[in-house]
């Protein structure tokens, strides 16, 4: 019955068909969700078929590996990579499977100060911010949408609007790079099973003695989940994906930095008015 829906046209019965098939067949409900992804033109489709997979224990694995098995075009796998990025996925086999389609053979950079240090004094003599602002507003990054500059974005992440005025750019490079190592008061993930196994996971608003209350990554969507079907509970770190820039390159990337350098809480202001005008790369 669900192999015969999913072989409709139903678009806005396929989470619940997935969702029901994950209970039954993970690697078939991984299937589907991969070529759903595959021909979804909307981001927020495309995240709606990611949440009912991903909540299951394996599901992120069960989709690497179906998609994997995919031949994407380019466009495609941008596509997905956009929904990825929306959806705060930070699992390495997802991001790496759709990196190949899309070219994108660069490991992440291992830390290194004296790297940093050298990176600081290009992004201070040759960035470019206006260039840097196209970047951030790029669909390879998808910056906005879980951050905010200006009053505009998502609010999963820290608000950068002053981040240049508070930071220096060597931490802004840290920031960047290597989101694990410092994670900013109120916005460490954690990642919750429940005893019907299910995983959550998200930023934690409120907690008191009988529920959790956590933005939830995917969808963005706050949600309660009561401490007696709490199983387990652990932190998670940045819901940023560490090897978020590994597609950009080197000027791309200083430029980048250059633009949120200058982020003072006044020039994000005036940007965020004036963003419809901006084109941002693919």
């Amino acid at each position: 019955m669900l192999e015969e829906l999913a072989a409709g046209d139903q678009r806005g019965l396929r989470p619940a068909i997935i969702q029901a098939m994950a209970e039954i067949d993970l690697a078939a409900a991984a299937d589907h969700t991969a070529a759903w992804l595959r021909s979804s033109t909307d981001q927020q489709d495309g995240i709606l078929l990611l949440a009912p997979l991903l909540m299951h224990q394996g599901g992120a694995v069960a989709l690497a590996e179906a998609l994997g098995k995919t031949e994407f075009s380019k466009d495609e796998a941008s596509r997905c990579r956009h929904v990825l990025t929306a959806a705060a996925i930070t699992n390495p086999s997802l991001m790496l499977v759709v990196n190949r389609a899309l070219g994108i053979t660069a490991q992440p950079q291992e830390y290194d100060l004296d790297w940093i240090h050298a990176l600081a004094t290009e992004v201070n003599s040759q960035g470019n911010a206006e260039r840097g602002l196209v970047v951030y507003k790029s669909k390879i990054l998808n910056c906005s949408n879980c951050h905010k500059v200006g009053g505009v974005g998502g609010e999963i992440g820290p608000d950068l609007s002053s981040v240049g005025r508070v930071l220096p750019v060597d931490r802004v490079i840290e920031e960047l790079l290597w989101p694990m190592r410092q994670i900013k008061e109120g916005f460490m993930a954690i990642h919750v099973i429940t005893t019907d196994g299910k995983i959550h996971q998200g930023i934690k608003l409120n907690e008191n003695a009988t529920e959790l209350v956590l933005r939830d990554a995917i969808s963005h969507q706050d949600r309660r989940i009561a401490k007696s079907v709490i199983d387990e509970w652990v932190e998670a770190g940045s819901l940023m994906p560490t090897a978020l820039t590994a597609g950009l390159s080197r000027t791309d990337l200083r430029d980048l930095i250059r633009y949120l350098s200058e982020l003072d809480g006044y020039t994000g202001q005036r940007e965020a008015r004036n963003g419809e005008e901006i084109k941002a790369i693919p």
